[in-house]
């Protein structure tokens, strides 16, 4: 048997031994389509022990990689993870601070991208803001557009007078260049939602990150995102 023919089959093998849960698997594949709270309804129509199978499928669809490779068992896994919040949270700030494995990125990504249909009580909603908070100031690369992601949760789907806050904070403080492009991106959605007073203030932090960020990429894009909503604003006017 060629090399080739034998790697297939030990990773053919390895898929079916992390897969495992047969019944928890078709739930999860199922949960991909769902809404956060139809698979919070189901869940609790099933036993405990068959609750908790799922649950820990789910944690091991994201860590494992030959799991998560798929994106529909990767996306359903993160649906379920979202739907079990707060009982996750834990979990959640564990994957979101692995920056190292293989797929990282676009595991932070499927989870980031769940918060849109969420229905997170208050309480909740303010712990995912901190650690999204977090996420951007420490985020050393903009792989799988995680970074991006976040800052469009911030500006868009969660924009309020204190998610603005934290992205002009973000914008300056941010250590990495890809932590401020993802505010920046944040910044960009906000300003379509942003109070006239809240607009000034954003574009006098655009012109500043577009001088005087130490990124070249972070001047380029903050210069050109700056352009763009200043022709916008002058053109609402006329």
């Amino acid at each position: 048997m060629s090399r080739k023919r034998r790697s297939n089959k030990i990773g053919a093998r390895t898929v079916a031994a992390a897969r495992g849960d047969a019944a928890a698997e078709a739930f999860v594949g199922w949960a991909r389509n769902a809404w956060a709270e139809e698979v919070l309804a189901q869940m609790q129509r099933l036993s405990i022990p068959a609750r908790a199978r799922i649950e820990r499928y789910a944690a091991r669809v994201l860590r494992v990689k030959e799991l998560k490779r798929d994106e529909d068992l990767r996306i359903g896994a993160a649906r379920v993870m979202t739907a079990l919040l707060p009982k996750t949270f834990a979990v959640f700030e564990d994957l979101l601070n692995d920056r190292t494995s293989p797929l990282w990125y676009e595991v932070h990504f499927s989870l980031l991208a769940q918060f849109w249909s969420s229905g997170l009580s208050e309480d909740v909603q303010k712990r995912v803001t901190a650690l999204v908070k977090n996420y951007l100031s420490t985020i050393r690369s903009s792989a799988g557009f995680a970074a991006w992601k976040a800052g469009n949760l911030l500006g868009d789907w969660w924009y309020s007078e204190e998610t603005v806050r934290i992205l002009e904070h973000l914008a300056i403080s941010a250590k990495y260049a890809a932590g401020r492009m993802g505010a920046l991106q944040g910044i960009d959605e906000a300003l379509q939602k942003a109070s006239p007073s809240e607009k000034a203030r954003l574009l006098s932090l655009l012109a500043r990150m577009a001088s005087k960020d130490r990124s070249t990429k972070v001047r380029t894009d903050s210069a050109i995102v700056l352009n763009s909503r200043t022709r916008s604003r002058r053109g609402a006017k006329s």
